[in-house]
């Protein structure tokens, strides 16, 4: 047995069967990779066709789509309509009263009549002296030039001619825009509503 074991060993150990067995083992190896390599582009090629036919998803519809097409659609109006409006818009002007508010009213100084107003009266209070003006000794003559209509009544009030003191001016006119003049009684004039009336009154500011 030794000798069939070394004769056998011997065989085996020879350089032509090494080379064989080397051989066969690469080319086993070799026949392994390539099946390998196959089932991977087997593996990839599927993986690509399923990718292929996946359905794409329809995209829903936006809000602002939504919108566009449930608003009405607007209707443009003709140059001939058009025309037509702005013509019966002018009639109707020229047919409507015209009235100027701006028109200027005629004016009439009646300043040298006596008995318009009386100071001191009711309708006609002295302005107060202003207690600063009392203290600084503050003297002087303030003239207010005052628009009235028909019936008296006071429509604007400014200074013509200042005391030379402002707070002497200003007491005095604003008690003199509260007056009521007596123009009907105290006058001859025919009155009219178109009419303003200027009246100049002087206001003595004099400590005693």
């Amino acid at each position: 047995m030794s000798k069939k074991f070394q004769r056998y060993f011997t065989a085996l150990s020879s350089p032509w069967f090494l080379s064989i067995a080397t051989h066969a083992l690469l080319l086993a190896l070799i026949i392994v990779y390539v099946s390998h390599q196959q089932l991977l582009n087997k593996e990839q090629q599927k993986a690509e066709i399923t990718l292929r036919f996946i359905p794409n998803k329809p995209k829903a519809p936006t809000l602002t789509k939504q919108k566009i097409e449930q608003q009405p659609e607007q209707k443009i109006a003709k140059p001939e309509a058009l025309k037509q409006v702005k013509e019966v818009a002018t009639k109707q002007e020229q047919l409507q009263p015209q009235q100027d508010h701006n028109q200027p009213r005629i004016v009439e100084d009646i300043s040298y009549i006596k008995n318009i107003y009386q100071l001191g009266s009711k309708q006609n209070p002295p302005p107060p002296y202003p207690r600063l003006a009392k203290l600084r000794k503050y003297e002087g003559t303030v003239k207010i030039e005052i628009m009235v209509n028909f019936r008296g009544t006071v429509l604007d009030a400014q200074i013509q001619q200042s005391s030379g003191y402002k707070i002497l001016d200003e007491a005095a006119l604003k008690t003199l825009k509260t007056w009521q003049f007596n123009i009907e009684a105290a006058t001859q004039l025919a009155l009219s509503e178109e009419r303003q009336y200027k009246i100049i009154v002087p206001i003595n500011f004099v400590l005693s």
